[in-house]
């Protein structure tokens, strides 16, 4: 017996045994009915691309449409690092069934393409959980610049301009730095730029602009090559010209730090003499020594003498003494 409900108008009763049936909830049904789990058809749905720079806007979208009862919709989002927003909108449709929409908002950032995120769904007609994955697509203007050597011995030498752009780079252009003119033998094709030949009329440096219609960059690339075509020699030489002018101006500095160092120590220091100078000192030295031993040798010699001399008087006198005495001797006789 197929049961109706008053509002809805939609048979979604049975009461049939062997199905997938869903009895938790039978709004409108009799006691006696069960009502059947449809499966929701899960699609997940970009948005217009997001631009870096341009604020936050909806990223994607998972959709769980036709579901009975209403599916569960959740996000798994471990690989974003910036802020993130999720909106459900629920929507019971004329049959019955029930679609669920979560929109994902991210303020976009460049570190977020490329990422992963995963709507998960689980309903009661599933059994096991449905996952749907997302690769994130940002679009923003260029953002560095590499250039390289695409070739091999048996080519002609290409360097390949290599942009960070979402959408890539739609136009390329090549240059010189002082406004020359590219060689004939140069033929720029795209983000490449192919020398037919090499010779140090080539030499200089080259500019690669790429742009897309969110901005533009520039990167720079030196050649330097000798004159035989087919060897890169002259690729390696510039690299240990600018190493040895490195050094050089490296030792320089250093003799120049020496000299200004030992300049300020030999100022501290008291100023040497020539050996010349110093002989003279010494012999003059030497002479101021020897007068002074001659002085006080003299001197000596004079307070010697001057001791006999009052030895001498000393022995008169007592002469005169006796004298005396016996001159009194005589007087005392007489």
């Amino acid at each position: 017996m197929i049961l109706r409900t008053p509002s809805l108008g939609t048979p979604f009763c049975r009461n049939t045994s062997g199905l997938a049936l869903w009895r938790t909830c039978c709004f409108g049904c009799y006691i006696n009915s069960v009502c059947v789990a449809v499966h929701p058809v899960v699609t997940v749905m970009p948005a217009a691309p997001l631009v870096v720079g341009s604020g936050s806007g909806i990223l994607v979208t998972c959709t769980a449409a036709n579901g009975r009862p209403a599916a569960e919709v959740s996000w798994r989002i471990d690989q974003l690092d910036g802020p993130v927003e999720i909106v459900k909108n629920t929507t019971q449709n004329p049959n019955g069934t029930t679609t669920v929409r979560s929109y994902l908002l991210v303020t976009p950032t460049r570190s977020m393409h490329g990422r992963e995120v995963q709507c998960v769904v689980n309903h009661t007609a599933l059994q096991h959980e449905d996952i749907v994955p997302y690769r994130i697509s940002l679009h923003y203007a260029p953002q560095s610049v590499n250039i390289t050597l695409k070739t091999s011995s048996s080519e002609d030498p290409t360097f390949q301009c290599d942009v960070d752009a979402n959408p890539s780079p739609t136009r390329y252009t090549w240059s010189r730095v002082n406004g020359e003119v590219l060689s004939p033998s140069i033929r720029p094709e795209g983000g490449r730029l192919v020398f037919l030949k090499m010779g140090s009329e080539l030499n200089g440096l080259y500019v690669c602009e790429a742009s897309n219609q969110y901005g533009h960059i520039t990167g720079t690339l030196f050649v330097y090559t000798g004159v035989s075509r087919g060897h890169y020699g002259g690729f390696l030489a510039v690299i240990f010209a600018l190493f040895f002018v490195l050094s050089l101006m490296s030792f320089y500095i250093w003799k120049t730090q020496l000299q200004q160092r030992n300049s300020r120590e030999s100022s501290s220091l008291p100023v040497p003499q020539d050996e010349g100078q110093q002989e003279e000192l010494q012999d003059v030295g030497q002479q101021e020594e020897q007068q002074d031993d001659e002085g006080q040798q003299e001197e000596q010699h004079d307070v010697g003498q001057h001791d006999v001399g009052q030895h001498d008087v000393g022995q008169h006198d007592v002469g005169q003494q006796d004298v005396g005495l016996q001159d009194v001797g005589l007087q005392d006789v007489g």
